[in-house]
């Protein structure tokens, strides 16, 4: 007994052409290196008040361990 090989279908021929598609669109595409790049404002150094740094220290003690935790 032979080996039956599946019908060909015309599916390969139309991956191809989508493949091909795709190709050349990835080749007409603007390079990433070329795009213009938006200038990024960096934020200037904040020095924390010392209310800041208290309230930090309080959220700090009152997420620690509590006797639930430990």
């Amino acid at each position: 007994m032979a080996p039956r090989h599946p019908p060909e279908s015309s599916d390969d021929d139309e991956q191809i052409k989508h493949l091909q598609a795709l190709h050349k669109a990835l080749q007409e595409s603007t390079a990433v290196d070329k795009l213009p790049v938006a200038e990024i404002k960096q934020d200037a150094p904040h020095l924390a008040t010392a209310e800041e740094v208290e309230i930090d220290r309080m959220e700090a003690y009152l997420r620690g361990p509590t006797a639930f935790t430990a």
